[in-house]
């Protein structure tokens, strides 16, 4: 994953200033990302994998190739965007307080609008900058950090379990509960469901079928697995198909 320093960035698009009225907007997948702080407003996602909700002073990574639908407050918000070598991501929220992060975003608005000689190289320089801001907090704790990375690793095993994760790392599970909902917005267990989901939607839009792209993905059971998706997204998996496409 691209915090984990594992998907290198290839390409930086572009780097933009961009502010708007409320609305909804139905987004199809795009063939880059964008990592995106949000000044002001407040927007509600929709993504494949379930909802997720960015307020401001929030910096937002929309991995590539992934549709959504979204809702806006009134919005001030800096974004760039690039391509990564893989796409097998899902979306993350960080919270920006106290951290550079807008000088950083406006120096990259500023050389991307003047397109200035090795721009390419310098926009992507503030890019591996802000992720390393980013990733702070998280690196301030070597047993969370472990615990995090072995998530992330280990999601699709079909036993694997957040209490199992906290006793292998000599964690608290409360306090590890605790840390990674002020850290990424969603509990421990929320993280685990989407990476589940998001696994399973790419492979069913390979053309998997449903019972083996679940089993794969870390769902033991296929009815589970089914309930899960209605549950999370309000679609069938044989609608997800046609959707994740």
């Amino acid at each position: 994953m691209l915090f984990d320093g594992d998907n290198p960035v290839t390409e930086i698009c572009d780097a933009a200033h961009l502010t708007w009225d409320r609305g909804s907007f139905h987004v199809k997948a795009r063939p880059y990302c964008a990592l995106a702080w949000r000044k002001e407003g407040e927007a509600a996602f929709k993504f494949p994998n379930g909802p997720l909700t960015v307020k401001a002073d929030d910096v937002l990574h929309l991995p590539q190739n992934m549709p959504y639908i979204a809702e806006y407050t009134p919005t001030d918000l800096w974004v760039i965007h690039f391509r990564t070598l893989y796409d097998d991501e899902i979306p993350m929220v960080f919270s920006a307080r106290n951290l550079p992060v807008a000088a950083r975003f406006e120096q990259a608005q500023t050389l991307w609008r003047h397109k200035a000689p090795g721009v390419q190289a310098q926009v992507m320089s503030l890019l591996y900058h802000l992720i390393a801001d980013l990733s702070v907090p998280q690196k301030a704790d070597g047993a969370f950090e472990s615990a995090v990375a072995d998530l992330q690793q280990r999601f699709s095993e079909v036993d694997f379990s957040v209490s199992d994760l906290c006793r292998k790392h000599g964690l608290s599970e409360t306090a590890f509960r605790t840390r990674f909902k002020e850290r990424y917005h969603r509990l421990p267990i929320d993280f685990l469901t989407d990476l589940r989901l998001e696994a399973a939607r790419r492979r069913i839009a390979r053309g998997e079928s449903i019972a083996l792209a679940a089993k794969e993905s870390g769902f033991a059971d296929p009815k589970y697995f089914s309930r899960v998706v209605r549950r999370r997204c309000g679609i069938s998996p044989k609608q997800w198909r046609l959707y994740g496409r």
